[in-house]
């Protein structure tokens, strides 16, 4: 299990997103009729609603994440830092279940840093960056 790497936010940012969905096969109804054409993009958010957000952070900053995340939120690991974290033991020592950031949806909800916090508004993602002071250590 390998999560997918994301950089740092350097900075408090909001952004939305539409995920589109293009059908890479066409949807027929069961008596041969054709219902979606291979290529039909749509707004999967026009028909489903997400209850949860999506808190993604990197490991150290599980912490943050636990203080931010409401009970039904589910919280993604992300990778990119030289340390790996095994999300099960991680998950264990905080108390609630942990989730590995994966590419494919990295990469479908265009992730390019955490902590992020992704919330359903309408039919769209908001992806809200946060920016968290690192103390350096003392040397």
């Amino acid at each position: 299990m390998k999560s997918a790497a994301l950089g740092v936010a350097a900075v408090d940012r909001r952004r939305t997103v539409i995920p589109f969905h293009t059908l890479d096969f066409e949807i027929r109804l069961p008596d041969g009729k054709l219902l979606y054409p291979k290529g039909y993009t749509f707004n999967p958010l026009a028909y489903v609603s997400l209850p949860q957000r999506l808190v993604v952070v990197h490991p150290r900053d599980i912490g943050w994440a636990i203080m931010q995340a409401r009970p039904i939120d589910w919280i993604l690991l992300a990778g990119g830092e030289t340390a790996s974290t095994d999300p099960i033991a991680l998950g264990e020592k905080v108390g609630r279940p942990l989730f590995i950031l994966e590419e494919r949806i990295r990469d479908r909800l265009g992730l390019t840093v955490a902590p992020v916090i992704v919330e359903q508004v309408g039919q769209k993602l908001e992806l809200q960056e946060f920016e968290i002071e690192r103390r350096r250590p003392i040397k």
